[in-house]
């Protein structure tokens, strides 16, 4: 999509659309920011912690944040290690407990 920077201000759809779009993006202080996320899943045999996952992120920098969702309440994830390819992710069953079998998250990143 084009906008014409003279349409701006003159109340002409392209000038509409630039207000919409400004409204809905983060201002980052002229940083450019990135967010990418996607879906894993971790596998445990016998074991309270699940064996580490490698998710390739794609931002290309290392993450400032990220975030792990379980569809389980009894899993936890967290991040072992990131770089600007890869975040490397271990899931633990809360009980304490052995458990087998593998389970689904959810993980996104921004930076």
């Amino acid at each position: 999509m084009t906008i014409n920077l003279e349409h701006l201000g003159d109340n002409t759809p392209a000038d509409r659309n630039f207000r919409k779009l400004a409204k809905e993006t983060v201002d980052t202080g002229g940083i450019s920011l990135g967010i990418r996320g996607g879906g894993s899943s971790a596998t445990w045999t016998a074991s309270p912690s699940s064996a580490n996952v490698t998710i390739a992120h794609g931002l290309g920098i290392v993450p400032l944040s990220e975030w792990l969702t379980s569809y389980n309440g009894n899993l936890r994830y967290i991040v072992v290690s990131k770089n600007s390819t890869n975040l490397v992710v271990q899931g633990f069953f809360i009980p304490g407990t052995n458990l087998t079998g593998t389970f689904s998250f959810d993980w996104g990143v921004i930076g």
